[in-house]
């Protein structure tokens, strides 16, 4: 009848096992049926020693008379065995101190907790601990805090409701660490790599290259030696040199660039398109969060015909937009749409910077007739990255 808390893996230094221990002492005093179970001390190399922070955690279980009843150290499991444990276990346990390796860390030992629906008690301050509060997978805590990560496990394990929603979220959240969705961005960059503006696409050696195009194709290129560029810079024509270069850097970066931009302020994206049948009842839009929590309403509005009639306008909060995912704006159906011109935007005005979120654009679509993408009034190569659906 023991409820099973997991440390899924090693104990390391920059961790925080130690108020862990301290919590578990606090529940000791109330009941016996919690048990913490650490599934390993020892490196799998068995010539590197173990880190500090196994010693002084072995030793305050044995000065708070733990080890063995209500603490358990274990020396290693294989990990063809894994699974094992982490079926048998009722809570994922994981804290940590504030610091640098906090805030820029993703805790794999996590990611077993998701796959085996085992809800979570996580020191806030990481990125999983960010994903365990706003998906709903668990119950995040203050740092070095015994009494209040006492509160928090004894609230998991006793609140039977809360434990249901907790393992339906992660039923939810799982398929979205497949490979094929986590190295999409990556998979996105490599289509469409782009380039810091301190950076050079060609080798440091190539120099600089001018380019200007000639009709169909046709393109002149010179390559003129650094301190060449700097006397045509500081010479007669020096000011038409450095705008020259300047305007063909924001260019090159506008046409590279793989997102609009963030969502924000006066700032407004347009994409217009053809429906291909009848019944459209919806846009699914390719967004991206830059990786955060963003805070402010997102607003979609759908116009149809050349005179922009406003079908429709649906008002979503940023914070239920995913990375990297097609987000959907469902209306309802537009009977006669097949053939129709329609044209949908997406502003922000309330986001901020930092506080906003993005489309991807695609540029392996030019567009065209109709389907022009227009970024604060201003045509943009490429499309959104988007798909309309019809009943």
């Amino acid at each position: 009848e023991d409820k099973v808390l997991l440390w899924g893996g090693s104990l390391l230094n920059w961790q925080d096992p130690l108020t862990l221990i301290k919590a578990m002492g606090r529940i000791a005093e109330q009941r016996e049926d919690l048990k913490l179970f650490f599934m390993g001390i020892r490196h799998p190399n068995p010539e590197v020693p173990p880190m500090t922070i196994v010693k002084e955690s072995q030793k305050l279980a044995d000065s708070l008379g733990l080890t063995g009843r209500t603490v358990f150290f274990n020396d290693w499991v294989p990990y063809k065995e894994r699974a094992d444990y982490l079926l048998e276990s009722d809570l994922g346990v994981c804290t940590h101190r504030g610091h640098l390796e906090t805030r820029f860390s993703f805790r794999t030992r996590l990611l077993d907790c998701v796959w085996s629906g085992l809800p979570m008690v996580v020191t806030r301050g990481d990125t999983f601990a960010d994903l365990v509060s706003s998906r709903g997978l668990g119950l995040t805590v203050p740092q070095c805090d015994p009494r209040a990560l006492a509160d928090a496990l004894l609230e998991a394990l006793d609140n039977q409701s809360a434990r249901l929603r907790w393992k339906d979220n992660l039923a939810a959240f799982a398929p979205d660490l497949s490979w094929d969705r986590v190295v999409e961005p990556l998979a996105q960059f490599c289509r469409r790599p782009v380039f810091a503006r301190d950076k050079s696409e060609q080798p440091a050696e190539v120099q600089t290259t001018l380019r200007r195009s000639f009709g169909s194709g046709m393109e002149l290129n010179l390559r003129i030696a650094p301190e060449r560029l700097e006397r045509l810079k500081k010479g007669a024509l020096g000011s038409l040199v450095r705008r020259g270069l300047a305007l063909s850097g924001k260019l090159a970066s506008r046409r590279r660039s793989p997102v609009a931009g963030e969502i924000r302020g006066r700032r407004k994206v347009t994409q217009g398109f053809v429906a291909e049948r009848d019944n459209l009842k919806g846009i699914n839009v390719n967004m991206a969060t830059f990786a955060r929590i963003n805070t402010q309403d997102v607003l979609f509005r759908l116009f149809a015909g050349p005179d922009n009639q406003e079908i429709t306008t649906i008002i979503i909060n940023a914070s239920r937009i995913l990375d990297n995912r097609f987000h959907p704006f469902h209306f309802d159906p537009i009977l006669d749409s097949r053939g129709q011109l329609f044209r949908f935007t997406l502003e922000s005005p309330e986001s901020a910077p930092g506080d906003a979120v993005t489309a991807w654009i695609d540029y392996s679509s030019p567009s065209g007739t109709g389907e022009m993408l227009r970024v604060n009034g201003r045509r943009h190569p490429g499309r959104l990255s988007f798909k309309a659906y019809y009943a």
